[in-house]
């Protein structure tokens, strides 16, 4: 009789928020703030992980 091994082995998982995940683009929204309406805020995330704040 030959015997059948029907488990797969699982791959290690190597993923991370910084490869599996488009983080990089133009994130834009308003902060709350205690005095005004709120302040006006733009943060751009470039592919080289560097960044731009614009308020």
């Amino acid at each position: 009789m030959v015997e059948i091994n029907t488990e797969m082995e699982q791959a290690p998982d190597i993923s991370t928020s910084e490869n599996s995940l488009d983080w990089h683009g133009t994130y834009q929204g308003i902060l709350p703030c205690a005095d005004c309406e709120g302040i006006q805020t733009e943060v751009t995330l470039h592919d080289n992980n560097t960044h731009n704040n614009n308020t």
